[in-house]
């Protein structure tokens, strides 16, 4: 499950960042991304909370460093 939610982490990532290239690991820094900027933030956020239905609490964008931070509250969430 946690391959496949990365994966489809990854795959929204290469979307909204129009870098279909980018290869991410859990342990990725954000702002190690190139071109990371608080609106591909959001984008981010927007796109990871269509695909698996849930809603990041304002504390929990607070804590978003990493790509594996994305995971734990995709899993928070029950995905």
């Amino acid at each position: 499950m946690m391959v496949d939610s990365f994966e489809t982490l990854q795959a929204i990532f290469r979307d909204e960042l129009f870098s279909p290239s980018l290869a991410l690991t859990p342990e990725t820094v954000l702002a190690d991304i190139p071109g990371w900027d608080s609106v591909n933030l959001s984008c981010v956020i927007l796109g990871v909370e269509k695909r698996f239905g849930i809603t990041f609490s304002a504390d929990q964008m607070d804590h978003l460093e990493t790509a594996g931070d994305f995971l734990e509250v995709i899993r928070a969430n029950g995905n």
